[in-house]
């Protein structure tokens, strides 16, 4: 690169060649200020510093990102967030670990935000371990882990065990375990089956007890959505079945006696002559 700005014919070159390979490093040399709808993965790929690229990232194995992402990213593998990188999507992977900024969702097995970490919209994981800032409502279904330097703001934080160094802020559901640690704070409707706090550990808010009671009255109002007019619809057929029979056998009973009139008087009359 010359003084001005300017290029030599050595690195021209350079870049041509590496927009003709299959490269397993995407290089600002050979992305940057060109505008991209979307890129393949299929090798270990490296967003570099300085490197922006929009559309949707699809691939087979992991991803760094010390660069400018402005699309949704799916792997299958792990995508890592480096300080100085930046995405404005969602992510969907096996593993993800931020240290940068994320503006999206996030889906995946295993999720670890460190301590320059912040992500704004919603974690969907297996399992939680937040170091750094978080907004958004937060799902995990085996455990969750607040570290110290973590702080969040949600309207839901929901896992089986949660463990709280960090402060919370928001409803928090444990339906296991709640552990407050000695600098834990929480503050907000908690909803646990157990809890343990330690001291110095502080809780803010109102706090009830975890029971499945909710999806047992679920339940009971769908059967007795669906069943309650059947008995009387059994017992009207019934009653309907139960006229019908006497007034048949009304009928008959009078067609017998009618034939019975009329056999004695023609009897009658036989005799008579």
């Amino acid at each position: 690169m010359g003084i001005f700005g300017g290029s030599s014919k050595k690195e021209t070159e350079r870049d041509i060649e590496v927009e003709r390979e299959e490269v397993s490093t995407i290089t600002p040399s050979s992305i940057v200020n060109k505008k991209s709808s979307g890129a393949t993965v299929n090798l270990s790929t490296t967003i570099t510093a300085g490197t922006e690229l929009t559309g949707m990232i699809n691939g087979s194995d992991s991803i760094q990102i010390d660069g400018v992402v402005r699309g949704d990213i799916i792997v299958n593998n792990m995508v890592t967030i480096g300080k100085s990188g930046v995405v404005e999507g969602n992510i969907r992977a096996q593993r993800v670990i931020i240290s940068g900024q994320l503006d999206g969702s996030i889906i995946c097995d295993d999720l670890e935000v460190l301590q320059s970490g912040r992500v704004r919209d919603d974690i969907d994981s297996t399992v939680i371990i937040l170091d750094g800032e978080v907004e958004g409502n937060i799902i995990a279904e085996r455990k969750i882990h607040i570290t110290r330097n973590g702080v969040i703001k949600a309207k839901l934080i929901k896992s089986q065990n949660i463990l709280v160094d960090g402060s919370i802020v928001g409803d928090v559901v444990a339906t296991e375990l709640l552990e407050i640690g000695v600098k834990g704070f929480v503050e907000g409707t908690i909803t646990v089956k157990n809890i343990k706090t330690q001291e110095g550990g502080r809780i803010i808010g109102s706090m009830a007890t975890y029971t499945e009671e909710i999806r047992e009255e679920s339940i009971i109002e769908v059967e007795e959505e669906v069943t309650p007019e059947q008995p009387k619809e059994i017992e009207d057929k019934k009653e309907e079945i139960e006229e019908d029979i006497e007034e048949e056998v009304k009928s008959d009973s009078n067609d017998t006696d009618s034939d019975s009139d009329t056999d004695n008087e023609f009897d009658f009359d036989k005799d008579k002559k």
